[in-house]
């Protein structure tokens, strides 16, 4: 009997006290701060309602008494519900970062040794040889400490085989604290520690409801592998399971960078699905409406198990659950009622989902489609199908669009035109998908045939991800504020008079300038630049010459962010790639990049072997491309900028990769002078400072992510006028160290933790 606005105020409650109980349960700086925003934005909310009560007058209570008591109920459930959903939140969020093993691996100096047991409560995620699950504890024993029960989560990892999803283990191994880049993610799934494991065994099976829907996922996958290509195949996989292990990395930043990540983050089109098509069998067989809504209810929940518990698959089976439910007791509610109410049991079950990015862009993607796309699909002509698909996808964008700029994320235009495309297509193949799933617990051959029938929507779906993802995309961005203005022009021609009369003269240049764009060279530097991208704790550096293109030195830890970047920045091909030396934080993000763009050379630094030998180096001799070892006294010009290698020698340094790390000074004529100082440490920077004037330039990139591993007397040397630091959010290294930052007082400091990718023109 809750009104849609009332189930609304309520939904707002939940969240808002499960958000701050959850932060302030978790502890930090912002603990306190949400509490009093939470606080604030209640009593301030609570007003709101009280005052718009005392103005209601209706012919039902003339007096305004009824709805001023009803206000006050629904102000006092407000505040209710808040305090639960926050004592919820402050309680499962001590559970996470208080429980015993947490307090016990915070209060230690280095890793705890101890022997867990409990079962593990998700896939395997496989990479680099290594495998991580989370584990769900019973027992925790530690030496010296003794045994107990437990009921945290730990993230465990190993190599070798991995203890599949559902079983007891028992595990003895190394406890620490997550990682700081990760443990903000890793808390959203109930876990603050991770535990490296150097012995597991399997104690116990899966139970059999779980084996199932693993054998499921692996029918599936085997079934759409049979006859599809591997994109194909894992696209198809990730539409109906959930499950893109297997997808390309190519594939995998074209999905993400077009705005179609959603499609195979499994939510409510599939739960819709399967209540479907449970319900349309039942009714098919002659089975009742009541058994056929029970049956869907009990699918909805095997599902969830099926395609494991991601935030969007929680929201759209929690709203699943209540349709069913009313169905059960006749009483259907509309769409936003439903979304709305869904919020609020999800919030009260798991409070943590309040602070969860997944749980609020799903959210808010279906609140767009709810609230923002009917109207629009209401006023816009043209057939319904196409009104209808458009107007929802605007709407999930428009009101996803906040909470990724907020995540510090980028918004594309061309995410728009691109699920115009791709989510038709996606219906298509999810629905033929789900066919073949079903039908792979029979026969894996057949499901393989249905299979193959989505190869043609699957297809399309991929041409949309890699076209709105390169070019054509930044076409799109960049004609969008000129397509918007002439659309207001035309608006605004039909209501103001003297606006009208011009019309005649403007529309035509407009159109001019609209077919013009796609013609003008994408967005190039005007003269030689510096950017240096944020790729978080890892240095990628981009030389940009119009006359030469781009040259790129080192790509950080993670190849989807570089690739991000190299993006934003409108760079199709690279002159060269220079890998400064062979750590993690600089040529991880270089993997694969030879399958994305044209590379005219590369250069690595010392020792590096004859032919040089590493990852990147090796895939671009595979691709063809040249590839040299960089050494001290070595040049060569890009364009306007002259390049030259300072250290180290070929020899190498010490044989330590830090202090072989390539420096390069970059010189431009009439412009400014650059150096790139790598990781170089306290070897490499004396030897450099037997020549002090090559270390006198106008812009100097910070050694070692600002670390404090500097000769003395090597940042007063280089007399820049900006220095930059790259370097990672919340960084566990403390980079840039305070020491430096004093060192660099006068000196523009600019950090690509606080500021994002760092432009720095040359000329």
């Amino acid at each position: 009997g809750v009104s849609a606005v009332a189930a609304h105020l309520l939904a707002v409650a939940a969240w808002a006290g499960a958000w701050a109980g959850t932060h302030l349960g978790r502890g930090g700086g912002v603990a306190w701060r949400a509490l009093v925003v939470t606080a604030v934005a209640g009593l301030a909310v609570a007003w709101a309602v009280r005052r718009r009560a005392r103005a209601v007058r209706s012919p039902r209570w003339p007096d305004g008494g009824e709805p001023h008591r009803r206000t006050g109920v629904l102000a006092a459930a407000m505040v209710a519900v808040a305090l639960v959903a926050g004592l919820g939140g402050l309680l499962r969020a001590r559970s996470i970062v208080a429980g015993p093993l947490a307090v016990l691996v915070g209060a230690a100096d280095g890793g705890v040794a101890v022997e867990v047991a409990g079962r593990v409560v998700g896939d395997p995620d496989r990479h680099d040889g290594r495998w991580e699950s989370p584990l769900a504890l019973a027992t925790l024993d530690v030496a010296g400490v003794g045994g107990q029960r437990t009921g945290e989560r730990v993230l465990l990892r190993g190599r070798g085989a991995a203890p599949a999803m559902g079983e007891e283990v028992t595990v003895r191994g190394l406890a620490a604290p997550a990682d700081e880049v990760v443990a903000g993610w890793l808390f959203t799934r109930g876990i603050a520690v991770t535990v490296d494991a150097a012995d597991v065994v399997v104690t116990g099976p899966t139970p059999w409801w779980v084996a199932r829907t693993t054998d499921v996922r692996t029918r599936m996958a085997e079934a759409a592998g049979r006859r599809l290509p591997t994109a194909h195949a894992s696209l198809l996989t990730g539409l109906v399971v959930g499950d893109t292990s297997g997808q390309p990395e190519a594939l995998e930043d074209a999905v993400r960078a077009s705005g179609l990540s959603h499609l195979v983050a499994v939510s409510g089109s599939n739960v819709a699905l399967v209540v479907g098509g449970i319900g349309g069998l039942v009714l098919l067989l002659g089975g009742g409406r009541r058994s056929a809504t029970w049956l869907a209810l009990g699918g909805v929940w095997w599902f969830v198990v099926l395609v494991r518990t991601e935030p969007s698959v929680v929201r759209a089976a929690t709203m699943a659950t209540l349709v069913l439910g009313a169905v059960l007791v006749g009483r259907v509610r509309d769409g936003p009622h439903l979304l709305a109410s869904a919020v609020l049991l999800a919030l009260l079950v798991d409070p943590v989902l309040a602070v969860t990015t997944g749980f609020l862009l799903s959210v808010a993607a279906t609140a767009g489609v709810l609230h923002i796309a009917p109207p629009l699909a209401e006023r816009w002509p043209g057939p319904r199908p196409v009104r209808v698909t458009l107007a929802a996808t605007l709407g999930a964008q428009v009101a996803v669009a906040p909470v990724l700029l907020l995540g510090g994320n980028t918004v594309s235009a061309a995410s728009v035109p691109a699920n115009m495309v791709a989510i038709p297509a996606a219906a298509v193949a999810s629905v033929l998908g789900v066919a073949a799933a079903v039908l792979s617990t029979w026969s894996v051959s057949v499901a393989g045939v249905v299979a193959a029938v989505a190869r043609p929507a699957l297809g399309a779906v991929i041409w949309s991800a890699t076209t709105f993802a390169g070019p054509a995309g930044r076409m799109v961005d960049r004609l969008l504020p000129w397509a918007v203005a002439l659309v207001v022009l035309l608006v605004v021609a039909r209501r103001v008079p003297a606006v009208r009369r011009a019309t005649p003269a403007l529309v035509p240049v407009a159109l001019a300038l609209l077919l013009l764009l796609p013609r003008l060279p994408t967005a190039a530097p005007s003269g030689p630049v510096l950017v240096v991208l944020d790729v978080g704790q890892g240095d990628a550096l981009l030389v940009g010459d119009p006359a030469a293109g781009w040259m790129l030195v080192d790509g950080g830890p993670d190849p989807g962010r570089l690739r991000d970047g190299l993006r934003d920045h409108g760079v199709d091909a690279l002159t060269a790639v220079v890998v400064s030396h062979p750590h993690d934080d600089h040529d991880d993000g270089l993997v694969g990049l030879t399958t994305h763009l044209p590379i005219g050379m590369a250069m690595v630094s010392p020792p590096a072997g004859d032919p040089p030998v590493t990852p990147f180096a090796e895939e671009a001799r595979a691709a063809g491309i040249p590839v040299h070892g960089a050494s001290e006294g070595m040049a060569w010009q890009h364009g306007q900028v002259a390049v030259r290698v300072l250290s180290p020698p070929s020899s190498g340094i010490d044989d330590d990769a830090n202090e072989s790390s390539l420096v390069l000074r970059l010189d431009v004529d009439g412009g400014r002078s650059v150096l790139l100082t790598g990781d170089a440490e306290v070897i490499a920077q004396t030897r450099l400072l037997a020549d002090p004037a090559l270390l006198d330039v106008d812009v100097l990139k910070v050694p070692h992510h600002g670390g404090d591993t500097n000769a003395d007397g090597f940042l007063a040397a280089t007399t820049p006028e900006v220095a930059v630091v790259s370097a990672g959010t919340g960084n566990p290294f403390g980079h840039p160290h305070p020491d430096v930052l004093a060192d660099l007082v006068g000196v523009e400091v600019r950090r690509t933790d606080q500021d994002g990718d760092v432009v720095v023109p040359l000329n």
